[in-house]
């Protein structure tokens, strides 16, 4: 999935890692404002290995928004679900597709699976990201409090892209508080591409 940039130049803020590899880099997106009215920069990263495999991410909710992969004619098929606007990825409220869960999701209480992902969970948040050799790092300060959960929390999130075609997602954290926490990552793929239906 392709967001389409809101200005033109928005492409001009081309970050390689590393100039031979060209294996990871970030791209301006967009700029969207956030609670306070302010405008926030959304960064896209893109992560590539030299099987042609594509993951890209945006440090909105650390949300995974694409993963192009060569299907049987050696052509690049996007088979991760998701949107085409940055506006879709903020108005959709219940299943946070491709978004990084948290700080508490998918619990057992009285034998249902429940999703306490919060009114503004960490799919909805600003997260900053960095480049360390072939990873990705994305990090994100919950403050004491938020959701209603005790003590500041510090979350990381690294994304890896193997040579092996996998994608390797970490979550770390550290809490000033005891506090529960269960983060996940919310990627749901259709393995025959994203413009096919499923038939049941």
């Amino acid at each position: 999935m392709l967001l389409n940039p809101i200005s033109a130049d928005a492409f001009n803020d081309i970050i390689y890692e590393s100039e031979e590899q060209q294996k990871s880099f970030s791209i301006k997106l967009c700029a969207i404002k956030d609670d306070n009215g302010q405008n926030v920069r959304v960064i896209k990263y893109t992560l590539k290995n030299k099987q042609k495999v594509v993951i890209e991410i945006i440090n909105y909710g650390a949300t995974v928004i694409s993963c192009w992969v060569p299907n049987a004619l050696g052509e690049l098929e996007d088979v991760l679900l998701g949107f085409d606007s940055i506006e879709n990825y903020r108005l959709q409220k219940t299943h946070s597709i491709g978004g990084t869960l948290g700080g508490v999701t998918d619990y057992i209480s009285n034998g249902h699976l429940e999703n306490d992902n919060g009114e503004k969970g960490f799919d909805k948040v600003m997260w900053d990201g960095y480049l360390v050799d072939d990873e990705l790092v994305l990090t994100y300060s919950s403050k004491d409090g938020e959701e209603g959960y005790p003590g500041t929390f510090e979350a990381r999130t690294t994304f890896r892209l193997t040579c092996k075609n996998e994608l390797v997602v970490n979550y770390v954290g550290m809490t000033s508080k005891s506090t529960p926490v269960n983060m996940a990552s919310n990627m749901f793929f259709n393995l025959a591409g994203q413009e096919q239906t499923l038939q049941v």
